[in-house]
């Protein structure tokens, strides 16, 4: 019995040894204790994994970063190269055979006519590459996809031909669509564009001399002039693809410009100085007839007349400010032969030690009826730049001038 129950030992012990095989040693087995889970698709993710998705995450972010700056570089490049294109079709053909070699060389011209697009691409290549050849082209262009980095390499390549070019063949000067500005009259110009909208308008007067787009602003009314400065501070913007057929597109409507002569002439000023060479009598009947007739019309034509003999009762402040802003030569020659009323509220408007001096150039001076024309035409514009500019009424100092000299006319008789 004994030696059986050894036995029956033996075997349970060597049952319980093999139960706990593979535990490490002074380790009881803990059968009763939770396990992690030992699927990674259960649980806990691993620090490894973990660390690997935010990696993954930064590298896609940078990637879109960079795809972002690849692209603004990209149509910075797009703007240049039509910049370069435009006017020389000595070039465009240059780089047209340099990219019909091989078809390497082909395929980066389809890639180009995909990145200018191909509204501005049929305009830049029309002349130089044959209808049927750029169709073909065409529809590559339109199944192609290229990577920003492609582009961008692609561009960079385009540019690098076009700065090579400006080195070697800088002589050649480029056509200029907007040539046709030079034989025109700023008087002309202003008719050229005074139906186009006020982007077009602010694109011809930035290439006009400052003074030259001063005069056809203040031919404007107030919100058109407002909208073309508006339109002139934002040039930049425009996009350099449509500078060349703004150019074209005026340069035909310029073949039908009337001569200087025609359009220089501007009515309402015209008829503005004829009232203010009329005499009283006269004046005022042409200004009640016109009333009659277009009251908007007598209106504008008050507003720009100034009578030069109404000098004395424009406020002194505004005169004051007139006739400093002239040279006193040309003062006193406009005042020359005036009445002294005249004479005397001219020359109170400088200052009192120079006073003693005009006196005595007024009474040696003797100028002759065009230099004194001339003069006063100084002093009929610098009115009506007050006018425009809103600090004088002339129809109010032409009212008060008209009532005034009636009342002296019925004194005298």
């Amino acid at each position: 019995l004994l030696f059986f129950w050894v036995l029956w030992k033996l075997r349970k012990f060597k049952a319980i040894s093999t139960e706990q095989e593979g535990f490490p040693a002074l380790m009881p087995p803990q059968s009763e204790t939770p396990q992690l889970p030992s699927s990674p698709n259960q649980g806990f993710v691993s620090i490894a994994d973990s660390n690997a998705k935010l990696l993954a995450g930064h590298e896609n972010h940078e990637n879109q970063l960079n795809d972002a700056v690849l692209i603004a570089d990209n149509e910075r490049l797009i703007q240049e190269i039509i910049k370069q294109m435009i006017g020389r079709d000595d070039w465009k053909q240059e780089l047209v055979q340099e990219m019909s070699r091989d078809k390497q060389s082909m395929d980066m011209l389809t890639q180009l006519i995909a990145s200018l697009g191909m509204s501005t691409s049929r305009k830049l290549f029309s002349g130089t590459i044959p209808q049927n050849t750029y169709l073909d082209l065409e529809k590559l262009a339109e199944e192609a996809s290229s990577s920003p980095e492609e582009e961008n390499e692609m561009l960079k390549d385009i540019q690098k031909f076009f700065l090579t070019k400006q080195l070697t063949d800088p002589e050649q000067n480029k056509s200029n669509p907007f040539s046709f500005m030079d034989q025109l009259s700023t008087s002309q110009i202003g008719f050229l564009v005074k139906d186009e909208p006020a982007k077009i308008k602010a694109f011809i007067f930035g290439r006009l001399e400052s003074d030259e787009a001063a005069e056809l602003l203040r031919d404007l009314s107030k919100d058109e002039r407002t909208k073309v400065a508006l339109e002139l501070g934002k040039l930049h913007e425009l996009p350099l693809e449509l500078v060349e057929k703004i150019g074209y597109n005026l340069a035909e409507k310029a073949r039908h410009v009337p001569d200087d002569g025609t359009v220089g002439v501007d009515g309402i000023k015209f008829i503005a100085d004829v009232l203010g060479d009329l005499d009283n009598t006269t004046r005022q009947e042409l200004i009640n007839g016109l009333r009659t007739s277009d009251i908007k019309l007598s209106e504008n034509i008050e507003s720009h007349c100034f009578i030069f003999e109404s000098i004395p009762v424009v406020p002194k402040d505004i005169l004051l400010e007139v006739v400093r802003k002239l040279q006193p030569d040309d003062v006193i020659t406009a005042i020359s032969g005036t009445t002294s009323k005249i004479k005397e509220a001219a020359i109170m408007c400088f200052p009192e030690k120079s006073r003693p001096a005009l006196v005595s150039s007024l009474k040696t001076k003797s100028p002759d009826s065009d230099e004194v024309r001339a003069a006063r035409k100084l002093f009929v514009q610098s009115m009506r730049d007050m006018s425009d500019a809103g600090r004088l009424n002339l129809q109010e100092v032409n009212t008060k001038f008209t009532q005034e000299s009636s009342q002296t006319e019925s004194a005298e008789q």
